[in-house]
This record gives C-alpha cells, structure tokens and sequence, in this order.
C-alpha cells in the first residue's frame, strides 16, 4: 500500500477515533457495559498475563510500554486480562485501581505489535467497577501513530475524544500533537 493511501486510512481512523464513540469520558448511562470479575484463568491461546496489579501491561512476560496515567503524569495501578471473541481475535482489558477523569492510555509502537502479535485486536479501558469506559482498535491505533509520524519509542497519550494528543519523545518531553 502506498504512502497516501496510508496516510489516508490513518486520517479516517484518527477522525473516527476523536468523534466516534471511542472515547475515555465516562460512561454514564445506566445500560453501560460491565466487564466480568477479573479472575480465573490468566492465559489465552498460549500468551500469560499477569493477575497482579500492574504499573505497566506484562504480555506473555514481555513488560509492554502500555500504561495508563493521569493528567499529571503518575501512573495508575490496573489489572490485566485477555478476552478471546473467536476468529475475531481477543481483547486486551484494563481494569484501573481508581478512575478519574481525564485518565489517560499511553502506548508505544513496540506495545502495539507485540499485541498485534499475539492476536490482541481491541484495547478495553474499564473503570474500578468494571464498567467500560473506552474500547480502541489496535489497528486504528497504528494507523493514528503512523499518521502522526510517531518514532517507534514516542509514547502516544489519548485522553479522551475532547481532549488533544500527547506524545512523549525518549526524553520524556511530553508535546500536543493534534488540538
């Protein structure tokens, strides 16, 4: 696929993704959809996670630069698990330790395909309460990376459909990408 299609493709994703319902605002209707109990088996089609509270997302033992933060910058604890929806692919799901607004998910690109990787096609954000609060697309996140020319270490920051795109260089310069 060419240059421009990709660009593209990635414009579409990153527009869908910034009016869509992809979003970290709460959900706050009552039919909101809950996650089971984060128990039981810990391991899907081969790949373990871990069933501790996490700082960062662990990934068939792999430490992922997948975390989620808050406005200021500290890291909330959450725990992990993998969802298999069939030929689909599984979710990966976060359950954070205290929801707040503004709750930010903040991802490389090595987090991405090692998720990809392993057969995860969706990220799933839930609140201390299991309900769910944001659902991304693996791939439309690439796309948006890709889109924002991102280096493979810049950390991409999404915090929700009215607030702006962070990225994080190696340094740890945290800069807007999108307003």
């Amino acid at each position: 696929m060419n240059a421009r299609i990709q660009k593209g493709l990635a414009a579409a994703a990153l527009l869908a993704l910034l009016a869509g319902p992809l979003s970290l605002a709460p959900a706050r209707e009552a039919s909101a959809e809950r996650l089971r109990a984060f128990d039981g088996e810990r391991s899907r089609r081969g790949v373990l996670i871990s069933d501790e509270w996490m700082a960062q997302a662990r990934v068939g033992g792999l430490p992922l630069n997948l975390r989620l933060t808050t406005p200021t910058g500290a890291v909330v604890a959450f725990m992990e698990r993998l969802t298999d929806f069939g030929e689909e692919g599984m979710a990966f799901e976060m359950m954070a330790d205290e929801w707040q607004d503004g709750l930010t998910l903040q991802f490389d690109q090595r987090a991405l395909d090692v998720l990809a990787r392993v057969g995860v096609t969706k990220l799933v954000l839930a609140d201390e309460n299991r309900e769910v609060r944001a659902r991304y697309d693996v791939q439309e996140l690439m796309a948006i990376r890709a889109l924002l020319e991102l280096g493979d270490k810049e950390q991409l920051c999404i915090a929700g459909e009215d607030a702006p795109l962070m990225a994080i260089n190696e340094d740890g310069v945290r800069r807007q990408v999108t307003r």
